[in-house]
């Protein structure tokens, strides 16, 4: 009897502790969510526009060098790593870099994506297939997009800067001739996998740019005001299409409510 009635205890107590240590490592991610936005928004108010999803840097060697490099690796003394940051402006070669960042992965995250390099966080990159327009999107690699453009049209609040990404890989990838454009970046893709789902493909696409966790019921997500929410994956996707972009007008869309993606 006394052995049931240890086992019943420990049936409902795994289930409890499970819960617990998932809203441990949630709370974690959002933390990391949070320092990073914070540290885009210092180097964005500094610049006056958001880094690029790719964009060009040249070191300092004697004989400078061009290298491209992707939006996280760009804020890394924002980000506390002004080691990595000085090796970087030394010698930009992002493929010597082997450095694990903590703030850069989610805690649910597999274990074998716990690796050096590893990210979890992908930026909006708005619409595939489209231009780099400032209508749509916030990192691009050839045109910029300000905070006060944000601010003066769709809102900050309500835009967004980045989120999780299952399928995201590595913080140095700046690869433009692969698809490191589905890791680095979210993508609004109306033939999209959807929301949180298809977390294991075998191949990569422009389908697998788009929040997604390890999380239960959704996915952490990053605003370009810097606030951090944990948002459904039973967003709808006409709605996640409106927060991907910084001016929905031109695109045919009706405004968003501050409130709306939240109830």
């Amino acid at each position: 009897v006394v052995i049931t009635i240890i086992g019943i205890l420990m049936a409902l107590l795994f289930p409890a502790l499970n819960a617990a240590r998932e809203s441990a490592r949630r709370g974690q991610c959002i933390n990391n969510a949070k320092q990073i936005a914070l540290a885009v928004e210092v180097q964005t108010l500094e610049k006056g526009k958001f880094p690029k999803h790719l964009g060009n840097f040249t070191d300092q060697q004697t004989t400078p060098v061009t290298h491209t490099w992707p939006w996280i690796a760009r804020v890394m003394r924002e980000l506390g790593r002004g080691d990595i940051a000085d090796a970087l402006a030394a010698n930009g070669t992002l493929a010597d870099r082997t450095e694990r960042v903590d703030l850069l992965i989610c805690p649910s995250d597999p274990p074998i994506n716990q690796t050096d390099k590893q990210t979890s966080y992908a930026c909006n990159s708005g619409v595939a297939g489209l231009d780099d327009s400032p209508n749509q999107g916030v990192f691009h690699q050839t045109k910029d997009v300000t905070p006060s453009f944000i601010a003066q049209n769709d809102g900050t609040a309500t835009t967004v800067m980045f989120a999780e990404n299952v399928n995201a890989t590595y913080w140095t990838d700046a690869d433009t001739a692969s698809d490191s454009v589905y890791q680095q970046a979210l993508i609004w893709d109306p033939a999209t996998a959807g929301l949180n789902k298809d977390k294991e493909p075998a191949t990569l696409s422009a389908m697998h740019a788009r929040p997604s966790s390890k999380h239960s019921g959704g996915f952490v997500v990053a605003f370009c005001d810097a606030h951090v929410e944990f948002i459904s994956e039973e967003i709808s996707y006409e709605t996640y299409k409106k927060i991907m972009t910084p001016k929905g007008g031109p695109l045919g869309q009706t405004p968003l409510s501050e409130v709306e993606f939240r109830k």
